[in-house]
């Protein structure tokens, strides 16, 4: 059988295009081991001036029964 399996990944800077940045080598990282991303999300602290980028990834796991 197989089973269904998320992470999270936070990334935090003060600059949107550093994020996206991360992101990508997140992303690039991730891909070659069998993840894929199935979620993103930008939320801004409003007692700083840092940002967090929320990247949701999945993969299947083969597990045996």
């Amino acid at each position: 059988g197989y089973s269904r399996i998320q992470y999270q990944i936070k990334v935090w800077s003060n600059e949107i295009a550093d994020l996206q940045k991360y992101a990508l080598e997140v992303d690039k990282a991730l891909r070659p081991l069998g993840w894929r991303r199935v979620g993103s999300q930008e939320l801004h602290d409003r007692n700083s001036t840092m940002m967090q980028k929320i990247l949701t990834y999945e993969a299947l796991a083969s597990e045996n029964y």
